[in-house]
């Protein structure tokens, strides 16, 4: 290339600056360094050692000619070419050159020209160098609405790990983007980016809610909530507007939004006495009377029969012989210890913290089978009623058919042997909080429900409803005198 580059250009007669001739993949052209792997164009050492030395001078001399303002914006306007957020930070130096009436006198440096000439002195490393990308032929297409959610979907991918069971409120001046958060869909293209960001918001316990835009269009302070505040809020969401993020909702949906503001104002250390007020939890009471609740699909508990159909031959042909053993050592101690789905699972991303993981997860040290077999010890490092996380012992007792968990769990311990710090299994959804209506079934009386589920108050009542045998019995008992079963 370079021979007949230089053939080329004696023949059309053209001087040639020899001593500026490079090769590679890193080259400097035009005061530029340029990088062809990174695909970056960014300041060469030299010039970027200058300007820094430029602006420190200036800060030092707090004051310039109207020449010395010429020639500091004029060089640091070569070097905004190829340094990210150099314009923004040079507007105000441009508007001081213009503001001198005579060259020759000296001006001092106003506040906003300091402020952006320390921008440049401390960061200017940091910012150097501009980025290529080349845009694939779709997305040269892609409607502004949808590049804002793919922004805010490229946040989560990068910093969700970190928000893990906490409350992110996300600022966009995007109405698309934002309702699309709040209600859960779009129909914009950019319906595919919004599912990977509720996805990943699910996964990881991350809450999302729009309290700030109510408080923002309608100019009140957010924080601390007041009992005007959330009065006038909850009454706008039961009934719903056609501000931002002000849309109708259920009444259940706003007890859960009303949660989350509490949780944020325990974290941010502030009073939670309004959310107790009797007036906000009448107006939520309110809502939930106006617009109940649509029904839901009917979600069977998990009884012991079913359970026992789960484990069945039937069920599990033509299934991996490891997915069966996992599954049903799983499903029978997570029965059997009343095990609520974060006490027996964990996700892809809890694992990238082993250390932590060892600790707060269920590995197989958590194990422990007698010699008789006839029980076993389940160690849970971390429970939801384990609030001082000193972890919980579970004495989970052998049984005569299927669904024994002794059984399954010393046949996968024995077939696939697992180091101490491994996970025991990993499942996608469910919960076995619903055994309580089989003892409920069973007639053991609330309290032993209670102690088996570890409950550490009635809350164990929502997980069985009474069965249609025993109401069938009460009424029976109730017009005659005397019960009688009940026929299907």
């Amino acid at each position: 290339i370079d021979s007949d580059y230089n053939a080329l250009t004696d023949a059309l007669g053209l001087l040639r600056n020899d001593t500026k001739n490079a090769a590679g993949t890193q080259v400097e052209a035009l005061g530029v360094e340029i990088d062809t792997i990174t695909m970056t164009a960014r300041l060469p050492q030299k010039k970027l050692d200058k300007a820094v030395q430029l602006v420190t001078e200036t800060l030092n001399a707090r004051r310039l000619t109207l020449l010395q303002a010429q020639k500091l914006a004029g060089f640091l306007s070569f070097c905004s070419a190829v340094v990210t957020l150099g314009r923004t930070y040079l507007r105000r130096l441009w508007t001081f050159t213009s503001t001198f009436t005579k060259p020759r006198s000296f001006r001092p440096l106003t506040d906003g020209v300091i402020e952006d000439l320390v921008w440049w002195r401390d960061l200017l490393p940091r910012f150097n160098g501009a980025f290529s990308h080349t845009y694939e032929p779709y997305e040269r297409e892609l409607h502004i609405n949808t590049n804002e959610i793919r922004a805010i979907e490229l946040a989560f991918k990068h910093w969700a790990i970190y928000w893990a069971h906490a409350t992110v409120i996300v600022h966009t001046d995007n109405t698309t983007a934002e309702i699309g958060i709040l209600k859960g869909h779009t129909k914009s293209a950019g319906m595919d980016n919004l599912r990977q960001i509720l996805i990943t918001a699910a996964s990881l316990d991350i809450q999302l809610h729009a309290q700030r835009s109510f408080c923002r269009l309608s100019q009140r302070e957010t924080w601390p909530a007041t009992r005007e505040t959330l009065g006038l809020w909850i009454v706008q969401r039961a009934f719903g507007s056609n501000a931002p993020h002000m849309g109708q909702v259920q009444g259940t949906t706003l007890q859960s939004y009303l949660s989350a503001l509490r949780s944020v104002h325990v974290d941010l250390g502030l009073s939670i006495n309004v959310f107790e007020e009797d007036h906000i939890q009448r107006l939520i009471q309110g809502a939930k009377n106006l617009f109940p609740a649509q029904s839901r699909r009917k979600r069977l508990p998990i009884t012991r029969d079913i359970l026992l159909d789960v484990l069945s031959k039937r069920a599990t042909r033509g299934e991996d012989p490891i997915d069966t053993r996992n599954l049903n050592a799983a499903f029978t101690v997570a029965f059997s210890g009343f095990l609520r789905m974060g006490e027996f699972t964990y996700k892809a991303s809890d694992l990238i913290d082993t250390r932590r993981f060892a600790t707060e997860r269920l590995t197989k040290r958590c194990i422990t089978l007698s010699a008789t077999r006839d029980h076993m010890i389940l160690h849970l490092p971390r429970s939801k009623t384990d609030h001082d996380n000193t972890g919980v012992d579970i004495v989970v007792a052998t049984a005569a058919d299927d669904a024994c968990p002794i059984h399954h769990m010393d046949t996968l311990l024995q077939q696939e042997p697992k180091e101490d710090g491994q996970p025991l299994f990993r499942l996608s959804n469910g919960a076995f909080t619903r055994a309580a209506q089989h003892a409920y079934n069973q007639h053991l009386s609330q309290d032993q429900i209670q102690a088996l589920g570890r409950w550490g108050s009635n809350a164990f009542k929502r997980y069985y409803k009474t069965n249609p045998q025993r109401l069938f019995s009460l009424q029976r008992q109730f017009l005659t005198g005397h019960t009688a079963p009940l026929t299907n």
